[in-house]
């Protein structure tokens, strides 16, 4: 299972896996407002992604490690994301998007077996270095389909659709390739043990960490920074340049933690740097005055989101027996599920009885709580 090639056939899987599941995001908010769905609603119904997420993440991680297998796992993602883009093909309401929402939802909880089954291709030393590398190519599947959206979407939204339902049959096929260990013992692990070990205070503080980057980063670049920038004239083309910026910016920032220097320099000091600048890029985007500015906030809030993430998952887990490695990651995205599901709807909220400027500015509020919650509890882990 360790070789090269088997490696590349997965990250291939991942990139395949993101692209189709996100090719409609820098779209999602301003084509359900088009249709006169309200801000709130919208917010709603981005927050629902993260909804199910947030339910099904541990007991999926549960039952990956009980089993020892993640191919499973892994098709189901694909066909889930096949689902919601058919929903999406034929929605023309706020019911049928809340739907294809929450059955994505259910395909991105299949991430775990995606990460868990890349990390446990390299040593335990090697473990931040195999995160961030599974990271860039979640982020380079999203720069490849926001490329390809660009020139898609200004003919016919249905397209963005169909291209999402070919990128997923693409993945689900190749993943069948992918060589798996064969499980050890006959998949009935005890369940209690597994949870057991599980469940740490690193793995809590991480997880209660990831819930407020998480909120902000859905509420903001995955959402509502697009909306901003329409109400500042972007029009399609430049929401999607928009998205490119993202990630890129998010692909360079998960490659950079990879570097030397990076890679040896002390957690809390790269914590601190990459709050404070997504927490700048929260007010840059609230007050911004232009496309550009926001095009620029992007930039810094793209790279620094992207390594807060690798990050926070990789610590969360560090030290966690192999046996229950999917566990303590289904824990974990189940935990910041939480808050990709009420960060939109806060922001929507704000945006709806206040403005885009206050929402924002409660983003970045929360990301430097983020910061001085780590210094408190760091020495408790």
């Amino acid at each position: 299972m360790k070789t090269q090639k088997n490696r590349h056939l997965l990250l291939l899987c991942v990139a395949l896996f993101w692209a189709a599941q996100h090719i409609f995001t820098p779209y999602q908010t301003p084509y359900m407002t088009a249709m006169g769905i309200l801000a709130d609603t919208a917010g709603i119904i981005v927050g629902a992604y993260g909804f199910t997420q947030m339910l099904l993440r541990f007991p999926i991680g549960v039952n990956a490690d009980r089993k020892a297998k993640h191919k499973p796992f892994i098709a189901a993602g694909f066909l889930c994301i096949m689902g919601a883009s058919v929903l999406r093909l034929f929605a023309s309401s706020a019911p049928l998007f809340l739907a294809a929402n929450l059955l994505a939802g259910v395909g991105s909880s299949m991430w775990i077996s995606f990460t868990i089954l890349f990390s446990n291709m390299y040593s335990e030393d090697e473990l931040r270095s195999s995160i961030s590398l599974v990271f860039s190519f979640n982020q380079l599947g999203m720069l490849a389909a926001y490329m390809v959206g660009i020139l898609i979407y200004p003919i016919d939204a249905k397209y963005i659709f169909i291209t999402s339902i070919a990128l997923s049959l693409t993945g689900l096929v190749l993943s069948f390739f992918v060589k798996e260990d064969a499980p050890s013992g006959n998949g009935k692990a005890d369940i209690r043990k597994i949870i057991k070990d599980a469940i740490s205070k690193r793995l809590v503080l991480f997880s209660v960490l990831a819930i407020i980057t998480q909120a902000a980063a859905q509420a903001t670049q995955s959402s509502f920074t697009s909306q901003v920038a329409k109400e500042l004239g972007a029009d399609s083309t430049q929401l999607g340049i928009l998205s490119i910026i993202t990630m890129g910016s998010a692909f360079l920032g998960s490659s950079l933690l990879r570097t030397k220097f990076l890679k040896n320099a002390p957690i809390h000091l790269l914590i601190t740097v990459c709050a404070s600048l997504y927490a700048g890029y929260c007010l840059m985007v609230g007050f911004a005055g232009s496309v550009m500015t926001v095009f620029i906030a992007q930039f810094f809030g793209g790279m620094a989101n992207a390594q807060l993430g690798s990050l926070f998952m990789s610590s969360a887990i560090e030290g966690c027996p192999a046996a229950s490695k999917s566990t303590a990651m289904g824990f974990y995205q189940a935990v910041y599920g939480f808050g990709m599901t009420i960060g939109p709807v806060i922001m929507g909220f704000a945006a709806e009885n206040f403005s885009y400027t206050a929402g924002f500015g409660i983003m970045a509020a929360l990301i430097m709580l983020d910061v001085a919650l780590y210094y408190i509890f760091r020495k408790k882990i």
